[in-house]
């Protein structure tokens, strides 16, 4: 990708300053009385010890990465604890991990906790991380590292989060600015947002954009087009017509993407029935993804994630023992071929079977498979990838902490401990 030109650098400057958007720190926007008596910093939920120390394990792994070479996959890797971090209702402490990252990504974190504080009531707090993340997006612009020229994705990860605040304190005409040629990954992000707010009458305007993308034949259409469907899928289940309109236009349109996406659609549809109280729909539509799953070679570190989102799925939707059965048999099939993987590749086949048994309540071979994954995420000489591996199991633990016992905490410390040259 293109680094961002300066026509697209005065464009961005233009949004992220235009009075029309931005509001100054004295607002007197009318807020309700709930709002108002919200806290203007955060506060974080309760955490287990051992998620407190998986986060700051998982950060500390991150920042050991040396900046040469490795800026991108530190910063990267420091993102993710921060996600850890909101996503477990710890906003204080992912912020503390935000201002430490050093690229980009500062931005597009301190947009994703604008995003939290909004959900949250915070309006103030929100505005005020809103401008913080567009002052320092438009500095990394201006004085973009030699490593990782901006490019227009990071400024649209950046504007699709502060997009998403906005829209979370029902501020749609500045939501709108803001999304105004985003591209289209992050443009998903922002309509999963607005389709839960949609009103009724929305809906055949939304229906008819998402049959123009769908049946333009071009693949980044397309696929925003049947993922913007299952979302509306999701959101007007309960109006048979709409939901057979929106199944159709998914199936009649899927030719044109790559069956691993055609797969998540049909997951995604089995979701949102299941969400709508609709196991027996959403059980038909597993067995149909299942069939075009099985139908097809995956290698082996493609098929162990679906085949452990499958037994989630299944579990979920009420088929508890057919689903640990579809766990055990990917277990054991991990335990045959992991060692067939790439190196590097082996954890993160391993990660979402380990998750897969935690949410199914199978605490022993949730930990047999996190303890395998550590295992191999240590085989590679170099420390980049054990220390992107360490990050990722430890954030995942951090989400199941009544799996982390004290054998994996110690695998986790020793994996650490043994952080350092050659990178």
């Amino acid at each position: 990708m293109k680094p961002t030109s300066f026509p697209r650098l005065l464009a961005l400057s233009l949004v992220l300053l235009s009075p029309a958007v931005a509001r100054a720190d004295g607002d007197t926007t009318a807020q309700s009385p709930e709002t108002a008596s919200k806290p203007d910093t955060f506060e974080d939920a309760r955490l287990a010890p051992e998620q407190s120390e998986l986060l700051d394990l998982a950060f500390r792994a991150a920042s050991a990465m040396p900046t040469l070479p490795h800026a991108k996959n530190r910063a990267r890797a420091q993102e993710e604890v921060a996600q850890t971090a909101l996503d477990l209702e710890a906003p204080a402490r992912a912020l503390d991990y935000v201002e430490q990252i050093d690229n980009w990504r500062r931005a597009a974190g301190l947009a994703e906790c604008a995003v939290f504080a909004a959900e949250h009531g915070q309006n103030k707090l929100a505005r005020e991380l809103i401008e913080r993340a567009r002052a320092r997006m438009l500095a990394t612009a201006e004085s973009p590292s030699a490593l990782e020229p901006v490019q227009d994705w990071m400024v649209d990860r950046t504007k699709a989060a502060l997009a998403r605040a906005y829209h979370r304190m029902g501020e749609s005409e500045e939501a709108r600015n803001l999304a105004r040629g985003i591209g289209d990954a992050d443009a998903l992000t922002l309509r999963e947002a607005w389709v839960e707010t949609l009103a009724d009458g929305d809906f055949d305007s939304e229906f008819r954009a998402i049959e123009a993308g769908a049946t333009s034949r071009e693949i980044d259409p397309v696929r925003f087009a049947l993922h913007s469907a299952v979302g509306l899928h999701a959101r007007f289940y309960a109006d048979p017509k709409r939901r057979e309109m929106l199944e159709a236009v998914v199936r009649d349109n899927w030719s044109v993407v790559p069956l691993a996406i055609r797969i998540d659609l049909l997951i995604q549809l089995a979701d949102g029935a299941r969400t709508n109280g609709d196991n027996g729909r959403s059980l038909i539509l597993l067995a149909e993804a299942r069939e075009h799953f099985d139908a097809a070679r995956w290698l082996v570190q493609d098929r162990l994630p679906v085949l452990a989102r499958f037994a989630v799925a299944r579990h979920q939707s009420g088929a508890v023992e057919a689903a640990h059965s579809d766990g055990v048999a990917a277990h054991e099939l991990a335990l045959e071929s992991i060692a067939t993987v790439v190196d590097v590749f082996r954890a993160a086949a391993l990660r979402p079977l380990a998750e897969a048994f935690a949410e199914m309540g199978d605490v022993e071979r949730a930990r047999q498979v996190y303890a395998l994954a550590i295992e191999h995420g240590l085989v590679n000489p170099n420390s980049r990838p054990r220390a992107q591996d360490l990050v990722a199991t430890a954030c995942s633990l951090a989400r199941h902490p009544a799996i982390a016992g004290v054998a994996l905490m110690v695998k986790l410390r020793e994996a650490f401990g043994g952080l350092g040259d050659p990178w």
